[in-house]
């Protein structure tokens, strides 16, 4: 009997060094165990210049980029907070 293949998303954000470190491990760990079943999504909680000026870099570093429509339409100064409550909501489990 083959054992079925399990999908693993990542949901990460970019506001921080614990961000960019949690995608760069994952890319990693990628590297290693992908069996084309793991993805790894930036979650940015309303498109910014950053985004906007770099496509092609983030494109080809994150599997999928996602604005949440939960923050998007937020005060900027809730939208992280929104987006964050979403990206918990979507989740089997959350790091830290």
């Amino acid at each position: 009997m083959q054992k079925e293949s399990v999908e693993l998303e990542f949901l990460v954000g970019r506001n921080g060094d614990f961000d960019l470190m949690s995608a760069s491990l994952i890319r990693k760990l990628k590297k290693e165990i992908d069996n084309g079943n793991v993805y790894l999504t930036l979650v940015l909680p309303y498109q910014t210049a950053e985004l906007r000026d770099n496509a092609e870099a983030f494109e080809s570093y994150y599997d999928s980029i996602e604005i949440c429509e939960a923050s998007a339409n937020q005060n900027f100064k809730y939208a992280i907070v929104a987006r964050n409550i979403d990206m918990i909501d979507r989740s089997d489990m959350v790091v830290v």
